[in-house]
């Protein structure tokens, strides 16, 4: 039975095109989907759209994306999508103002999506100006879970060498995002 499956193996059988490990993924995981994304655009519609076009990628990328955490990928992949849709709606970026969040405890809820769109911008800028090594090295640590040793594989690196470029990177990030900290520690603290 595919519903008692561990997600590697639901993953494999994905990967050889079988429809039912997909169906499988679907049933496991579309409600979780679904809750975070309604919460994130409190519309039931988008948010199914946002949840169906996540899956249907899944599906068609589904050859040639290498996941090594299914829930992981698929909560990444929301929050991008959910962010893409921020972006869209709002037509342009809007001006950062943290600072005004701890002055208006009741706009920080409603602000949470906004907010979370800039400080991804901020992000993607802030990982496209580091160099490119240590760039994809810090994508491969933060966006696609890979452990130190596994990205030491597929680099070539040292692990130590794969650790130095991690630092670098959360060095210089901490320096780019340090305005939205205040936004940060809001969020932590909901």
């Amino acid at each position: 039975m595919y519903t008692d499956l561990p997600e590697e193996i639901l993953l494999k059988l994905l990967r050889a095109d079988d429809a039912q490990a997909f169906r499988t993924i679907y049933v496991r995981y579309w409600r979780p989907l679904f809750n975070q994304a309604y919460r994130r655009t409190l519309n039931r519609t988008i948010a199914e759209e946002l949840v169906q076009d996540i899956f249907l990628k899944l599906w068609e990328n589904r050859q040639h994306t290498l996941i090594g955490n299914l829930e992981a990928y698929l909560f990444t992949a929301l929050r991008y999508s959910v962010i893409n849709h921020i972006k869209h709606k709002l037509g342009r970026e809007q001006p950062t103002e943290v600072e005004l969040l701890a002055d208006e405890p009741m706009a920080v809820a409603a602000d949470v999506p906004v907010r979370e769109a800039e400080l991804a911008t901020a992000l993607e800028a802030g990982i496209r100006h580091l160099p490119e090594k240590t760039g994809y090295i810090f994508r491969l640590s933060r966006f696609d879970q890979k452990t130190t040793a596994e990205i030491a594989e597929l680099t070539g690196l040292t692990e130590r060498a794969v650790e130095y470029h991690i630092t670098q990177a959360l060095r210089s990030l901490r320096l780019h995002l340090k305005e939205f900290l205040t936004f940060c520690l809001l969020l932590f603290l909901k």
